[in-house]
């Protein structure tokens, strides 16, 4: 049977593990992982970082399953892709195997997953993908065709303009405002302070994205002035 959990709060994260232990299941996934770290740990401090993740494998040690944790990259080009998980470096630091999921580097069309660390066995080869199928209708497959030479830069590498930001450097700070927002409220600076610090968005582009989300209901206004707070919201569809 399986079980959701929408944020692992330390009340949540001991709720989880006793169900691991009595489920036994041979994996658990976190789909985001700074999501469901939840607005009451800042995944920006590596100590917060390092507490939540050895719980995390103190329980799958426990019950002897794996536990697959997805995350996204920020847009800063020059670095490793292990430096540019979102979040603090104990997130790099902690983990015993990264997997790199980008493009084929010489075919944009096609997708890769690149093995970018490992700590018990030797790296992968990296797989290409093609995609087959989607629409409105039927969801897309991907399916492996070939191994490559690619190494996980090279499979995560940013695309730019010749000229000014990347083109999806608002959608990148939407979806980091979107997993960093839960239905627990915070100070907007909070929001400022992780987002300008990873470079995806300026603070006039953070500010008229804010905006934008708040009039479609992505996110929502709580309270006004001094005490005004910022929570995760539900997307109208009525426009």
């Amino acid at each position: 049977m399986m079980q959701r959990f929408k944020i692992l709060c330390p009340e949540n994260l001991e709720t989880m593990a006793r169900y691991i232990a009595e489920e036994r299941p041979k994996l658990v996934v976190i789909d985001t992982l700074t999501a469901y770290m939840g607005s009451g740990r800042d995944m920006n401090r590596q100590n917060e970082v390092g507490e939540f993740l050895g719980r995390l494998t103190e329980i799958a040690e426990d019950a002897g399953c794996a536990v697959l944790a997805i995350g996204h990259l920020n847009k800063q080009s020059s670095e490793h892709p292990l430096f540019r998980i979102v979040g603090s470096i104990g997130f790099a630091a902690s983990i015993r195997s990264a997997l790199f999921y980008g493009t084929d580097p010489t075919d944009r069309s096609r997708f890769a997953l690149a093995h970018g660390k490992a700590n018990a066995s030797e790296l992968g080869k990296t797989i290409i993908f093609e995609r087959f199928g989607g629409g409105r209708d039927e969801t897309p497959v991907l399916h492996p065709v070939e191994f490559s030479d690619a190494n996980e830069a090279e499979v995560c590498r940013v695309e730019t303009n010749s000229v000014g930001r990347p083109a999806s450097a608002t959608d990148a700070a939407r979806e980091f405002i979107l997993e960093f927002l839960s239905d627990q409220p915070v100070r907007w600076e909070k929001v400022e302070s992780a987002v300008t610090g990873r470079s995806l968005a300026s603070v006039g582009t953070l500010n008229a994205l804010r905006a934008d989300m708040a009039k479609s209901g992505e996110i929502v206004q709580v309270g006004k002035g001094k005490s005004t707070r910022w929570k995760l919201g539900e997307p109208r569809t009525d426009e």
